[in-house]
């Protein structure tokens, strides 16, 4: 996710569905369901939690508080804080960075996370780590490092 400015309720939700979340320093971050006579939705809350602990969770639920976006770095809510001005063209070469990378083992790295949270089985993670041994894409890689070049993967 890229953040810039408030991210709050809904855009706080979203963002926790996210991967990566990076956001730009003017950024603001709240829960305020509970200024509102409303909900969070528990999916919303489960990921809250899992993003940045119990504790932080609480206080951010529990007291509707805004905080920046120093502080969702400092607790984890967001991987890194970067200037506003710059914010999307670094957001342009990370997302450059991740798509050179072999996509069967970006598939084993996510499915590897999910079974961590009870959301992949054991199968299914040695299915996708199956997957790359089998595929071109790691005879690229290895050819590639032997050859001392970048790799040219394509998913298969």
């Amino acid at each position: 996710a890229l953040i810039k400015g408030p991210c709050r309720g809904g855009g706080l939700a979203i963002s926790l569905a996210c991967d990566l979340r990076y956001a730009s320093d003017d950024a603001t971050f709240a829960a305020p369901p509970a200024k509102l006579g409303i909900a969070f939705p528990h999916s919303a809350v489960e990921s809250l939690v899992n993003a940045i602990g119990d504790a932080h969770a609480r206080h951010l639920l529990l007291t509707a508080t805004t905080i920046d976006a120093n502080e969702a770095y400092r607790i984890g809510l967001i991987h890194q804080v970067m200037k506003a001005s710059t914010l999307e063209s670094e957001i342009v070469s990370i997302a450059t960075q991740i798509c050179k990378l072999a996509p069967n083992s970006l598939t084993a790295a996510k499915t590897s996370l999910a079974n961590l949270k009870g959301h992949a089985t054991q199968q299914q993670v040695q299915d996708a780590i199956t997957a790359c041994y089998e595929s071109y894409d790691y005879q690229e890689g290895i050819a590639a490092f032997m050859e001392k070049r970048s790799p040219n993967f394509d998913g298969t």
